[in-house]
């Protein structure tokens, strides 16, 4: 795994068309305020609903449903396969209980590695990526907190490979940095994962 130097004046997306806004260069570390400097969700891409409800559509493996009562973009019913635990949803009832939307790479990790020197319009750009979304169970989302995979791995164990590697490459993409001993683990996590996952299928 290549890790970029850790040098916090420079940030490189690999997927955007314009270098990322950042505040100013002097600007000092303060510890993590909450999820509120990452933004609310925006809007769908399609312009129905807002993020949540998109990755909702996208991820389902049925054409959805939609509440014919409120939002023509409210997502009534679907089916989605949760990559962290296995498990299936299928009515309303799960939607508004058992599925989170949860951030791969948590917003306080990301925060901790480098967002905190980032604009606001960065953030939010971060936090509604759809790459760095998936519909998950919610019990699984709350277990998994703020962590990175050297605390926490999908329970899963199959998903272990897909998602290590989906979270370096979105540290990477935003130019998320880690110390060596860090970089370290997740090399070792990655390689460890993706052999028991080459040994499985």
């Amino acid at each position: 795994m290549r890790w970029l130097p850790a040098v916090l004046t420079t940030l490189t997306l690999l997927s955007a068309c314009e270098a990322p806004q950042l505040t100013a260069p002097d600007a000092a570390y303060t510890p993590y305020p909450g999820s509120a400097q990452f933004a609310d969700w925006s809007g769908a891409d399609d312009g129905c609903g807002n993020k949540r409800a998109e990755i909702l559509r996208t991820s389902s493996t049925v054409p959805v449903t939609y509440d014919r009562e409120g939002s023509r973009c409210t997502v009534d019913t679907g089916r989605w396969l949760d990559p962290y635990t296995g498990r299936t949803y299928t009515d309303n009832d799960d939607i508004d209980i058992d599925i989170d939307i949860d951030h791969v790479i948590p917003k306080k990790w990301a925060w901790e590695h480098g967002a905190w020197r980032w604009s606001p319009e960065m953030r939010s750009r971060f936090a509604n990526d759809n790459q760095n979304l998936l519909a998950v169970e919610d019990s699984a989302n709350q277990s998994k907190g703020d962590r990175g995979p050297d605390e926490w791995m999908p329970p899963q164990t199959s998903y272990g490979c897909e998602y290590i590697r989906l979270f370096v490459t979105l540290a990477d993409k935003y130019g998320l940095q880690m110390a060596a001993a860090e970089a370290r683990e997740y090399d070792r996590i990655e390689e460890e994962s993706c052999r028991d996952s080459d040994r499985l299928g």
